[in-house]
């Protein structure tokens, strides 16, 4: 929170001293701060629109199949949804676990069928939708291909953690960024 005061507070002021500090061209430093504005504010967006889109329509599953509480299990949901390597499976994997248990211990047939229906909805479905959206999203607002948001997701991961979800798309288009100007210089 400290930080975070000044940051605000004095933003402006650090950025431009550290853009003289850089040994590095105004106009490559101009680019590199617009690309890394529409990158981050893209990435941000796209993670929590993924996260609630992800949470709605774990709700439509779970108020389908007969899951108590299926608001409050779809906003679980959708809070899980930022972390990347448990996701969304950590609350449909037992929802649809419970509802087979539930069938198979009353011998209800039906309730078996639809915690079956729930699994194959969370693998196709619930699980699916952020590797869809978070991609478009981010190539819609920040103009990155595809590839690169993808291979920065995975590696950002892998590098940092939760934290490389944000940061992997943010710097891989930057160094790409960084390169393109790069080679223009030299042209």
């Amino acid at each position: 929170m400290f930080i975070s005061y000044f940051l605000f507070k004095d933003g402006g002021e650090i950025i431009e001293k550290i853009a003289d500090w850089l040994p590095i061209r105004k106009k490559t430093i101009k680019t590199l701060m617009d690309q890394f504005e529409k990158v981050t504010y893209a990435v941000v967006f796209a993670e929590l629109f993924v996260a609630l889109a992800q949470g709605v329509v774990a709700v439509i599953g779970f108020y389908i199949t007969g899951v108590p509480l299926p608001i409050f299990w779809g906003v679980i949901t959708a809070f899980f949804a930022l972390i990347p390597a448990v996701g969304t499976a950590i609350i449909w994997v037992p929802a649809s676990l419970y509802l087979l248990l539930s069938g198979y211990l009353t011998e209800d047939y039906i309730t078996i069928a639809k915690g079956v229906g729930l699994f194959v909805y969370g693998v196709l479905i619930i699980s699916t939708i952020d590797n869809i959206l978070r991609v478009k999203i981010i190539q819609a607002k920040a103009n990155v291909h595809p590839l690169i948001v993808i291979a920065g997701v995975i590696g950002g991961v892998n590098l940092f953690g939760v934290v490389g979800l944000f940061l992997g798309p943010i710097l891989l288009s930057l160094l790409m960024i960084y390169f393109e100007t790069f080679r223009e210089r030299y042209e």
